[in-house]
């Protein structure tokens, strides 16, 4: 306990260096509709209890246009929305239940440790997968990479132990991120690997099969968009084989660091027959196939996926860290050889961290937004994500306000040319469109590229007997305000 307090701590430390809770958001794009899937939730739970889910969620939908509960699976917004019924709503709160969860997986990574090495090497490992760069960039964002490592932990834990386990964690990996789809071959590569044909039918493993079917099956087989269907016509990229495989250096290369690289390749070489002697260091070396697999096959695919391997490769670089601490005799020679090796693993991690992609203004412009207006919010996937969801905790009576999104009223996305074509030709055509959707506020973003935007902007500008400007936010977001009837007589 005391460790994952430490975790804790040092998790909120480095998110307050990086700019977390300065009120800005990041640039990615999925950041707000998780948010506001969890913050559904917590609404749910507090005054929607009663009517059915599925209209609630649509009703909700109509009011805050980044919901996307079916897109992604539902154990990240249920574990916020348990979150905010006993934190503040907020976008900060958020990100300290991130810092946790980050915490937890850091503790539980210095607890598989803690079999093999003492503790100092241990309570280092956790330490020393926290401060990943690719776990600080899961820990600086509200995505689901952190949660989705624990649950994977999780199960990888119960497969070791022969367990139901491995079925429930399975299950609640795959309902955190479709990514855990890697857990499915874990069973086959560590029977291959241990030769150990006999496990393959054992109770224990196939109740767990079931279980999986049973937990997660219907969320795939009912819930729209759940197989990302329409992802790849917004950014997804086509499967290359090859080509994936090739950048596999450069992601453990910035990802994890040169130095744990480094230790990890030492660990397998030390380690190559340890696996037929310990189930969990054969869970771990098993898992890989699964995950490679779906770098190479699946069309949409990020490096931040990948932080499923993380634990594994930290326990890796554990072992050989012990290999070469162990071969220095005792004295001085044992003192430098450590303290190089320490002060290699810190400098690879600390000069591969990459600030912050902060997107600044959203909870600004969402302060200055006339309450009870009907608002369109128009500029990149991101900024329009984080108005909306900013608009959103500032409704007092949430599902009420009703916000827009200019991606959807003005443009369609054309996937061949990957860029939004206006739904417009004329000035005239805009303010129709704006008088039907009866908007009364309007937030653009002009620094996009997009020729909606700029189109919109230009239309409200020239037309000042209906709309004012009323305030300009760091020279790139721009608020207007309609004019009262009276006035625009």
């Amino acid at each position: 306990m005391l460790c994952c307090l430490l975790y804790a701590a040092l998790a909120i430390a480095m998110q307050w260096s990086s700019g977390v809770f300065d009120g800005s958001w990041t640039n990615e794009p999925d950041e707000a509709s998780h948010f506001l899937n969890g913050l559904m939730v917590h609404d749910y739970l507090t005054s929607g209890l009663g009517e059915h889910p599925l209209r609630y969620a649509e009703r909700y939908y109509q009011h805050y246009p980044r919901i996307a509960l079916g897109h992604f699976p539902p154990l990240l917004a249920t574990v916020e929305g348990v979150w905010f019924l006993i934190a503040p709503t907020s976008y900060p709160s958020a990100m300290v239940m991130i810092a946790l969860l980050s915490s937890f997986t850091a503790a539980v990574t210095a607890w598989i440790c803690a079999r093999w090495f003492p503790f100092p090497l241990a309570f280092g490992s956790g330490l020393a997968w926290l401060l990943l760069p690719i776990v600080r960039r899961g820990t600086d964002v509200f995505m689901a990479e952190v949660l989705l490592t624990l649950m994977a932990l999780l199960a990888v834990i119960g497969f070791s132990r022969r367990s139901l386990q491995f079925g429930f964690w399975s299950s609640l990996t795959l309902l955190t991120k479709g990514s855990g789809l890697a857990l499915a071959l874990l069973p086959p590569a560590a029977t291959l690997l241990s030769r150990c044909w006999g496990e393959v039918w054992k109770k224990w493993l196939w109740l767990s099969a079931a279980l999986v079917i049973a937990m997660a099956g219907p969320w795939y087989a009912l819930a729209p968009g759940a197989l990302h269907q329409k992802v790849r016509s917004f950014g997804g990229h086509a499967p290359h084989p090859l080509g994936r495989l090739f950048t596999l250096p450069e992601f453990f290369w910035w990802s994890i660091g040169p130095a744990v690289c480094a230790l990890a390749i030492l660990g397998c070489i030390v380690c190559w027959r340890k696996y037929r002697e310990d189930r969990l260091w054969l869970a771990f070396v098993a898992m890989v196939p699964g995950s490679l697999l779906l770098r190479v096959s699946v069309a949409v695919w990020e490096y931040r996926h990948l932080i499923l391997l993380t634990p594994g490769l930290v326990c890796l670089a554990a072992f050989g860290f012990r290999y070469l601490e162990m071969r220095v005799r005792a004295g001085w020679p044992r003192r430098v050889t450590v303290g190089t090796l320490l002060a290699a693993v810190v400098l690879s991690l600390a000069m591969l961290h990459t600030p912050r992609a902060a997107l600044k203004g959203p909870a600004e412009i969402a302060s200055a937004v006339p309450p009870d207006v009907t608002t369109l919010v128009s500029g990149t996937t991101p900024f329009e994500g984080a108005v909306i969801a900013e608009l959103a905790i500032r409704d007092p009576r949430r599902p009420s306000r009703v916000v827009l999104r200019g991606s959807k009223l003005l443009a369609t996305w054309n996937p061949r040319e990957r860029r939004f074509v206006p739904l417009f030709e004329s000035p005239g055509e805009v303010g129709k469109i704006l008088g039907k959707a009866a908007v009364q506020a309007v937030v653009v973003d002009l620094s996009t590229i997009d020729p909606h935007n700029h189109r919109l902007d230009r239309y409200l500008r020239d037309a000042t007997d209906e709309w004012r400007l009323a305030e300009v936010f760091d020279g790139r977001f721009v608020l207007y305000v309609r004019l009262p009837e009276e006035h625009s007589k």
